[in-house]
């Protein structure tokens, strides 16, 4: 199938005037826009239904956690492996309704999983199990148990595997150092939520010394010199001005995108449209590269024949709200006409909405 693209914006930088693409399938079509890869989202939170009462801002992530209100038992809902691969679909759908080509998955990881396994339309996924010390988190000798499980099976369906531990606070520092050996022996990338309001990354240098190779650090809105340490940054904007009203001030540091809450927050688009307002306009083309092309940097994925398509020109796309028509991810239509497999994007709104509201009933906290 050919598909010409009035104009295809590459990498976030190059603008190819009356591009034919490839796809799989019969037949021809014309879209005004496009861009290619897609969005990526670099941080996702599928199973987080709520954020807790604020009554103002936080100072920083430990505040948060430790005294926030919560309407729903994070722990029960979580524990929930259908529900929570229910809630990771519904992530998964929405996110490429978006024009989202690749999305990394942390929370409840075999939920995940499930859900990434059981979609054949989607964005290309990475999951990112998350290493906490307690609960039903990945901790102490499970941890090497549960990555080599999860290996195994993302290699027979060509998922992309990393690690995620949750910050130098809330993982033993053990367990912090035995991940960060096995994703240097394994090969894998390693992500954490870093510098959310306190200063972390000395903390970090002091356990496992300068990395030799990048590590992804999430949030970081402390500007402590981030890419001379070798750590490659996960813009949150919207999350990080709605819990503690600062972001990461540098723009040159930003690597990628994450939505953190896909089910409460803006798309990866969104995301980039606050940062420009945040970062101003001279950045807005680098910004957009670190949309689209960041997370596949980061993650070490090719973007080959991932696109989003558009019947819009590239300018609204970019400034408004407008939707994909088509989503390629690996030279498959995975979204036609703004549905997928029949659902439109309203649809999927619907559905999460109400995913939402019954984790509320079924898991209400206290």
């Amino acid at each position: 199938m050919e598909i010409e693209v009035g104009e295809l914006l590459v990498a976030g930088r190059r603008i190819i005037e009356n591009a034919k693409i490839k796809v799989k399938g019969r037949g021809s079509l014309y879209v005004e826009s496009g861009i290619a890869p897609g969005f990526s989202d670099s941080h996702a939170h599928p199973q987080v239904v709520d954020v807790g009462t604020t009554g103002g801002r936080w100072r920083n992530s430990l505040e948060w956690l430790r005294n926030r209100k919560l309407r729903v038992d994070e722990v029960a809902l979580r524990m929930d492996l259908e529900f929570s691969r229910k809630l990771a679909e519904v992530v998964l759908a929405k996110s490429v309704l978006e024009g989202t080509t690749l999305i990394a998955l942390v929370g409840n990881y075999r939920a995940n999983m499930r859900a990434a396994f059981s979609m054949t339309r989607r964005p290309r996924v990475v999951l990112t199990p998350t290493i906490l010390s307690n609960g039903c988190w990945l901790h102490g000798s499970e941890i090497e148990r549960g990555i080599i499980a999860l290996l195994a099976a993302g290699a027979a369906r060509g998922i992309k595997v990393g690690v995620f531990v949750h910050s130098v606070h809330f993982v033993d520092p053990e367990d912090l150092r035995r991940t960060y050996s096995l994703a240097k022996r394994y090969g894998l990338p390693f992500a954490m939520h870093l510098s959310e309001g306190t200063k972390d990354l000395w903390k970090l240098l002091a356990m496992i010394g300068k990395p030799e190779r990048p590590l992804v650090g999430v949030h970081c809105t402390e500007n402590e010199g981030y890419s001379s340490a070798n750590i490659r940054v996960v813009h949150c904007p919207e999350s990080n001005l709605t819990l503690y009203g600062k972001t990461l001030k540098k723009a040159e540091e930003v690597k990628a995108f994450g939505t953190d809450w896909p089910l409460l927050l803006g798309s990866v688009k969104h995301q980039y449209q606050l940062a420009v307002k945040i970062h101003g306009k001279r950045y807005r083309a680098i910004l957009l590269e670190r949309a689209t092309l960041g997370g596949y940097e980061i993650f070490g994925l090719k973007p080959a024949r991932d696109y989003a398509l558009f019947d819009a020109k590239l300018t609204r796309v970019l400034n408004d709200g407008v939707n994909p028509s088509y989503v390629v991810v690996d030279g498959e239509v995975v979204v036609e006409e703004g549905r997928l497999n029949g659902y439109s994007y309203s649809d999927v709104l619907r559905i999460a909405k109400e995913l939402v509201k019954e984790a509320m009933e079924k898991y209400p906290q206290g």
